[in-house]
């Protein structure tokens, strides 16, 4: 679980792995004070498949209000390399702006 500082607030917010929840792990999160939070768009960073790759899958899932899972790290392997996912952040955030998206953090969205 981890906190995210959205504009002028504190969200404290689960995503749990691999997007595994039930009613019991919601209920959980909720009573500790996190909001569950999943995603629209699950494209594989983590498997590196190429930044080309990468950005391709984000772009084409683009729409209002989606959320995209990206990673900056991984717990199986704590090593790995996100380079390819930093790579293809330039292209993906262009390519939102082009389409009239800003991107934003989930704080962020939360607060308005």
């Amino acid at each position: 679980m981890a906190a995210a500082v959205g504009p002028d607030v504190m969200t404290r917010m689960f995503r749990a792995p691999h997007g595994f929840r039930g009613p019991l792990t919601s209920r959980a999160v909720a009573r500790l004070g996190y909001k569950t939070i999943g995603w629209s768009a699950g494209v594989f960073d983590s498997a590196q498949p190429g930044a080309d790759v990468i950005a391709d899958r984000v772009c084409e899932s683009l729409s209002p209000g989606a959320i995209v899972i990206l990673h900056d790290a991984d717990g199986w392997h704590p090593h790995a390399s996100r380079l390819q996912t930093a790579q293809a952040l330039a292209r993906i955030c262009a390519t939102a702006r082009e389409h009239g998206y800003a991107p934003t953090t989930l704080g962020a969205v939360l607060a308005a």
